[in-house]
């Protein structure tokens, strides 16, 4: 398996599935296992697809009722990863636990024949369906779900640069086209200059790009007078997939000219 990007920072892609960051902020924290317990917080599937098991446990002190659906991010034709959704089923759609119990579901992904190669990404989401208010009401939770089958691209195109004052606040906007058959993955590193040379602000930010989007960097901005300022931009591939044998990706630099409001 190859996951290529543009023909100066190619590299070899071994044939396994990553295992983190397909949705920003997916990931469980304290608070959200305080009534249940979901485990894994993410799932994988392998090109042939197959079935995986999710362990729900109650962390209750009184019965919960919830209910289950699989969900799939906005997928653009033009480029990214493409909906798992329609290839995924679920062994059951709502479950009671008292507290202390457990369940298991089956979460089964079948793919028909001809499916072209590519990431295939979807997440399941659980729901409170108890009626209950206050501390005992369970949190929206979202487990994450993917699949890759066969050879895999990725790339990233940018356009719309722009900025707008609010207050303090400078807001650093840039659109964000995800091109190929992937999620393209990776750290931004944006450092701002005024028309001295004199950098006003470094930035970094960890991005996941499956679908187009306008990210939107905010910024305290009573330093950052009005102006022409340039914006160095440095996009390096952060792959957690990779593997010892894989060739580095070389970064993708753009320097663009902004007004500053």
């Amino acid at each position: 398996m190859r996951f290529r990007l543009p023909a100066f920072h190619r590299f070899l892609f071994p044939a396994i599935l990553f295992s983190a960051l397909v949705f920003p902020a997916a990931g469980v924290t304290a608070a959200d296992s305080t009534l249940l317990a979901v485990e894994p917080v993410f799932i994988r599937f392998f090109s042939h697809g197959g079935e995986a098991k999710l362990l729900l446990r109650s962390c209750a002190m009184k019965e919960l009722s919830f209910g289950l659906h699989i969900e799939a991010p906005a997928a653009d034709a033009s480029g990214g990863a493409r909906s798992l959704a329609p290839m995924l089923t679920l062994s059951v759609s709502s479950v009671t636990l008292s507290p202390g119990d457990s369940c298991t579901v089956v979460v089964s992904a079948t793919l028909p024949p001809g499916t072209p190669d590519g990431e295939y990404v979807a997440r399941i989401v659980i729901v409170d369906n108890s009626g209950t208010r206050g501390d005992e009401t369970l949190p929206e939770r979202r487990v994450p779900v993917r699949l890759r089958k066969g050879n895999v691209m990725a790339d990233i195109k940018l356009g719309g640069f722009g900025a707008v004052r609010d207050g303090d606040e400078v807001r650093f906007s840039i659109d964000l086209q995800p091109l190929g058959n992937a999620v393209y993955h990776g750290n931004l590193h944006v450092e701002i200059t005024g028309t001295a040379g004199k950098v006003s602000r470094k930035l970094h930010r960890l991005l996941d790009v499956y679908e187009p989007q306008r990210l939107v960097i905010p910024m305290k901005g009573g330093d950052i007078p009005p102006g022409r300022y340039k914006v160095f931009l440095n996009f390096v591939s952060d792959r957690l997939d990779l593997g010892d044998e894989a060739i580095p990706v070389l970064p993708k630099k753009y320097t663009v000219e902004i007004n500053m409001p």
